[in-house]
């Protein structure tokens, strides 16, 4: 056993933190199950592996990734710093929260899509997630106005945030 183990062993029968030490080495085994780690484990690490699950013992052997040999390289890692846009492209994708910014992304650009006449006239009263557009126009003549041109409302929408996000577009006349 290694000074390094030896020292580990004496500090877990010392302090009693056997416990925190296994948790740990639980983890890190995960991580390097998953991927975590750009290099094979060394021989004497899967040693240290096999010899931690053949006894319960107060010897606990931890994987250190600087011991190891780990370190980053010059090619790209997972622990490089990443760009913050990239990361929360990411993290939308996978909460399947695109649809939800589609839809704020119309009702917060809908002045720069349709213009600022149109805008004045034609407000949005609801946007539901499956894409259907709702506006409410100050008067009748507005509206008929608005249903004269749901095509070139629809191309406008989709030229600036993308295709598919509206599916209907359903005009409404003044609230008396």
């Amino acid at each position: 056993m290694s000074r390094i183990a030896e020292a580990r062993a004496a500090a877990a029968r010392k302090n009693g933190d056997a416990i925190a030490l296994k948790a740990l080495m639980r983890v890190r085994q995960a991580a390097y199950v998953r991927g975590f780690t750009r290099r094979k484990p060394s021989v004497r690490y899967a040693q240290m592996l096999d010899s931690s699950r053949q006894h319960d013992g107060p010897e606990i052997a931890v994987f250190n990734p600087g011991q190891e040999g780990v370190f980053s390289g010059p090619r790209p890692s997972w622990r490089d710093p990443q760009l913050l846009g990239s990361v929360l492209t990411r993290v939308v994708a996978r909460q399947g929260w695109q649809r939800q910014i589609d839809v704020a992304s119309v009702r917060a650009r809908w002045p720069h899509i349709v213009g600022e006449t149109v805008a004045r006239h034609a407000l949005i009263e609801d946007f539901t997630d499956d894409g259907v557009l709702t506006i409410r126009a100050s008067s009748a003549s507005w509206a008929s106005q608005l249903k004269a041109l749901v095509a070139t409302l629809r191309s406008a929408i989709e030229k600036e945030v993308g295709r598919g996000i509206v599916t209907t577009i359903r005009i409404l006349g003044p609230k008396y």
